[in-house]
């Protein structure tokens, strides 16, 4: 019996929900399957299936397949009028659901709907991304690796420093696609200590982020790469040392315009100030339909605790504190 409850309860919140059909009103229009005093329209029928995505649709032109639909329709109907001659929609469990999907759906309606508009308006808009610019405009960047050996303009070792360096890239070509041997040899061999505690990692960085931080010759060798894993044929020579580079991955720019991220950034504030907005909205319910709390009854609720260890002694009062006084 209770498999038989759940499962009626499950049909009536489905039908309720998502079949649209009123059996307690005669639909006009031809019809296309009669159930007691009620009836399938050709009108209803059509529009629930041009309601479904392309893929669904394309399978009803199959009249097999249609029939089939039509046929779960109509059990699914039946199924809905028999729970309710049995008073299953009357179920506390199916009530409340009800209740909760009916809110839902009402806030999505009459809240969402109207105050997205109200809570945001063009002007935040344009705010926040003038705000925040660089979220919405990026440069095309790249993502490198990179190991160091140091050799500034003027040394006397500066000659010797290069053919170090040539020596490295020799050994990170012959391991190319081993991007833990790289980690490894920056991290024990590298003479730049902010890349060697990354490993050698520099994330994604435009042009002008590498140029300024490592040199024109470094931000040009970077970008002069071609593909992920490509490695700079010569150590890149700039006024510092000697740096050999290894493309990991590539950004190309981003431009989006105010109307393109419009819509995007009204999601973004509304989400900001919904919740506030909503708990308003319901106060104001509150006062509308005259709610009262009466706190000190919470004092009579007693909650059935499981035993654990010691054998239950039945309802456990809860202890309240009397509500504080305003």
């Amino acid at each position: 019996m209770k498999k038989l409850f759940l499962f009626l309860t499950a049909v009536i919140i489905f039908v309720a929900c998502q079949t649209g059909i009123d059996s307690s009103k005669a639909s006009k229009g031809e019809p296309i399957a009669k159930i007691g005093n009620s009836k399938i329209t050709v009108d209803e029928f059509q529009n629930r299936i041009n309601k479904q995505n392309p893929f669904l649709r394309a399978r009803y032109s199959d009249r097999e397949k249609l029939k089939e639909y039509l046929n779960n329709l109509v059990r699914q109907e039946v199924l809905f009028m028999e729970a309710q001659k049995l008073g299953f929609d009357k179920d506390p469990d199916v009530v409340d659901r009800m209740k909760s999907d009916s809110i839902s759906k009402m806030i999505a309606k009459e809240f969402d709907e109207k105050k997205k508009q109200e809570l945001v308006s063009e002007e935040d808009i344009k705010k926040h991304y003038e705000q925040n610019i660089t979220d919405y405009n990026k440069p095309e960047a790249v993502y490198v690796r990179a190991f160091f050996v140091k050799a500034p303009e003027g040394s006397k070792d500066r000659a010797a420093k290069k053919k170090e360096a040539e020596k490295y890239l020799k050994d990170i070509i012959a391991h190319k696609d081993d991007d833990t041997y790289f980690f490894n040899l920056v991290k024990s061999k590298s003479d730049d200590d902010e890349i060697k505690a990354r490993g050698g990692e520099l994330a994604y960085l435009s042009r002008e982020e590498l140029a300024n931080k490592y040199g024109k010759e470094f931000a040009d060798a970077a970008f002069s790469l071609a593909s992920i894993n490509d490695i700079t044929p010569q150590p890149v020579e700039t006024k510092d040392g000697f740096f050999i580079i290894k493309l990991r991955g590539k950004r190309q720019a981003i431009n989006r315009t105010l109307d393109e991220v419009k819509e995007t950034i009204r999601m973004k504030l509304y989400s900001e100030k919904r919740q506030k907005a909503l708990e308003e909205w319901v106060d104001s319910l509150k006062k509308k339909y005259n709610v009262s709390i009466l706190e000190e009854n919470l004092n009579k609720i007693q909650i059935e605790v499981p035993p654990s260890g010691e054998a239950s002694k039945g309802p456990i009062p809860v202890q309240m504190k009397p509500p504080v006084k305003k």
